[in-house]
């Protein structure tokens, strides 16, 4: 049976197969630790985490981050809504403007429609979750609509830079 939630996790470093997790994942209370989950999702949640790094592969619908501080997440979706969370660096490619809230000192790395890879099936994965590279944004469309900026100015609460990760074989 797979795994619908992963919970309860302190400094581990855990790879996980396409067998053993559900396409609609929750992670939960994950502290100190390294996960890599390197399959298509269909949906995924993230709640809870900190001082943690996160590697997944494509999500076809939408990724959800709460109350996350001080993390590493890479992953390639639709849709990423950021909630009460600091301190992340994000290695993103996204078809649509993130949406921030009650966030501060996020970094977003934006790669390049044809540098988006970190291990070596992610282009299969992208394609058997319906996801094309040429639908994810660039650094020169890409912005992030922060619900608790509402001024004109940009806001002071997200920015770009580098998120170096290792490369997966």
């Amino acid at each position: 049976m797979a795994i619908d939630c992963i919970k309860y996790i302190k400094n581990k470093d855990i790879n996980y197969s396409d067998k053993q997790i559900s396409r609609e994942l929750k992670l939960d209370s994950i502290y100190n630790s390294k996960l890599k989950l390197l399959l298509g999702l269909y949906k995924l949640e993230i709640n809870n985490i900190e001082d943690s790094s996160i590697y997944f592969g494509p999500v076809s619908t939408s990724v959800s981050i709460k109350n996350c501080k001080n993390c590493l997440i890479a992953v390639a979706c639709r849709q990423i809504r950021i909630h009460d969370s600091h301190g992340l660096k994000i290695r993103l490619s996204c078809c649509t403007q993130p949406l921030i809230e009650n966030c501060y000192n996020i970094t977003f790395d934006i790669r390049a429609k044809n540098n988006v890879n970190f291990y070596i099936i992610f282009e299969n994965h992208l394609q058997e979750m319906g996801i094309h590279k040429s639908e994810f944004l660039t650094k020169d469309n890409f912005k992030v609509s922060d619900l608790s900026w509402l001024k004109i100015q940009d806001s002071p609460n997200w920015k770009f830079g580098n998120v170096d990760l290792e490369i997966i074989e």
